[in-house]
């Protein structure tokens, strides 16, 4: 009897590890088969992503070439139709993935495509972006304060500044590329503004910088100061603006006013005028003591010039933009 019944439960093991094996089986057949699956569909998002790349390439020649050919018809009748459709050919073109980044974002990161696809990662973007600007203002605010008074090391400022705004110019860059409109005068303006502040940081410290060093600090923190008051005045402007409809979702924030804002920032152009006024006098300052000897550094007389360039083209872009809306207020209807 006992015999049996260790007969019948080898052959109750026998059976379940049969039916173990059965079960592997199954599964790894439908492994093989997920497999399958996913080869194939990898296959054919290669097959709709190179048609994709033929078709984008397609047509951006034929806008191209639709913008040329056109551009040979002078009759008036025909010059809005021709506007249009040069305009929808530049924002098809625009839309499309593009490896010509320009020469910074091109040493930076190369030939990759920085246009995004969906809207809300513009969106996004765009907000870390302004994000980035309200963060690094308020820290340099407080490093330019702690390097004046508590005279911490002031590399640890320059290195923050120079990174600050090589950082915003990549992210500007790379909002362009996505449809905002960002001046080139305020690319500029941050393209000097990053050689000032390496001038800044290699400068040797001695008698010349710390005669200039009140100046300069004075200057720095304006600067910031006056960039965070119209950061939150234009953020405030904009978004009112889109809700009415009459301005872009991916409009930025700058260091300039606009004719849109001015009714809203009328008070913020004293303050301009007063930061315009500062660099010009820090540019003389600089100048002076390099023109009498007191200072023979190589970075002084380069940072002279790059003060009142920079000073002329802020007062430059001011008065544009004065005379902008004083043309929109004369074609204004009065109210009766």
């Amino acid at each position: 009897m006992n015999s049996d019944t260790a007969h019948r439960k080898s052959l109750s093991n026998h059976d379940l590890i049969m039916l173990d094996t059965d079960t592997e089986d199954e599964v790894w057949k439908r492994h093989k088969e997920g497999y399958k699956t996913l080869v194939d569909d990898y296959r054919n998002l290669t097959k709709q992503k190179l048609a994709i790349t033929t078709l984008e390439a397609k047509l951006k020649k034929n806008c191209t070439t639709l913008k040329k050919d056109i551009s040979s018809y002078k009759k008036p009748e025909k010059q809005d139709c021709i506007r249009a459709i040069g305009l929808f050919c530049d924002e098809t073109i625009h839309k499309l993935p593009s490896q010509d980044n320009g020469f910074l974002l091109w040493i930076v990161i190369g030939h990759i495509n920085v246009i995004f696809d969906d809207f809300d990662v513009k969106m996004r973007y765009k907000k870390a972006y302004e994000r980035f600007k309200l963060f690094s203002n308020g820290v340099s605010i407080t490093l330019i304060l702690m390097t004046w008074f508590l005279h911490i090391p002031q590399i640890i400022l320059y290195s923050m500044l120079v990174y600050y705004y090589f950082s915003l110019t990549i992210r500007e860059h790379i909002l362009i590329k996505n449809g905002s409109k960002i001046k080139f005068w305020w690319l500029l303006h941050h393209y000097l503004t990053i050689i000032i502040t390496l001038l800044l940081l290699t400068w040797p410290p001695g008698e010349c910088y710390t005669q200039s060093h009140d100046v300069l600090m004075f200057a720095s923190l304006m600067t910031s100061v006056i960039q965070l008051v119209q950061f939150f005045y234009q953020r405030k402007t904009i978004d009112r603006n889109i809700m009415m409809g009459k301005d872009k979702f991916l409009r930025t924030t700058d260091e300039g006013i606009r004719s849109k804002m001015f009714s809203d920032l009328i008070y913020i152009v004293p303050l301009l005028i007063f930061l315009y006024i500062v660099q010009a006098y820090t540019s003389f300052r600089l100048f002076y003591n390099w023109y009498y000897g007191i200072c023979t550094e190589y970075q002084v007389p380069i940072l002279a010039s790059l003060f009142i360039f920079l000073c002329l083209g802020n007062c430059r872009t001011l008065i544009q933009i004065l005379k902008a809306k004083a043309s929109l207020a004369k074609g204004k209807p009065k109210m009766s």
